[in-house]
């Protein structure tokens, strides 16, 4: 069972949990998973449905990672670019 409140690191992170976002490709076919070690407690939803799961996807931070992502060169495991985030949400790692 997931601890209700996991254990924060120095910048408040929670390391039970991991932030997990899933991405289109170019080829409109395809998709790409990019998983963090950790996700901040205030960078999910408040608003339901999803609230306290789904990563806000208007939060600067988040907006900046995921503009970064789709303007790099990242790809999927088959080469195929990425071009649009699908959603992004909290999970548990224990």
């Amino acid at each position: 069972m997931v601890p209700e409140d996991g254990t924060r690191g120095d910048s408040g992170s929670d390391k039970f949990r991991m932030g997990v976002f899933f991405f289109e490709c170019s080829d409109d076919v395809s998709q790409a998973l990019i998983q963090v070690p950790s996700i901040k407690i205030d960078k999910l939803t408040t608003i339901e449905p999803g609230a306290g799961i789904l990563i806000d996807v208007t939060d600067g931070d988040v907006v900046s990672f995921v503009e970064v992502v789709i303007d790099g060169p990242y790809c999927n495991p088959f080469a195929v670019p990425i071009a649009s985030l699908l959603t992004a949400y909290r999970q548990s790692r224990v």
